[in-house]
């Protein structure tokens, strides 16, 4: 069962099974930072409400919106 990687508690790992995203420049930027299918992906602290969320995927640290992590399903 994916959920949206928004929705990942923090500290806890999952697996990226799709991008669910239809801006092709958005979708080309997330593969480019290392958010591909199959990567595995970590909420490393959440911003304050609706704030940005820390994300660890193949050993790098990236601040994404909740807007786009919404757009990544992880399981």
């Amino acid at each position: 069962m994916s959920r949206r990687l928004s929705d990942l508690a923090e500290g806890n790992w999952a697996t990226i099974v799709g991008v669910t995203t239809e801006d092709p420049t958005n979708a080309e930027r997330l593969a480019d930072l290392g958010f591909r299918v199959g990567q595995q992906v970590k909420i490393i602290a959440r911003g304050g409400v609706g704030g940005p969320l820390a994300v660890r995927v193949q050993g790098s640290t990236f601040a994404l919106r909740l807007t786009e992590a919404a757009e990544i399903l992880v399981a």
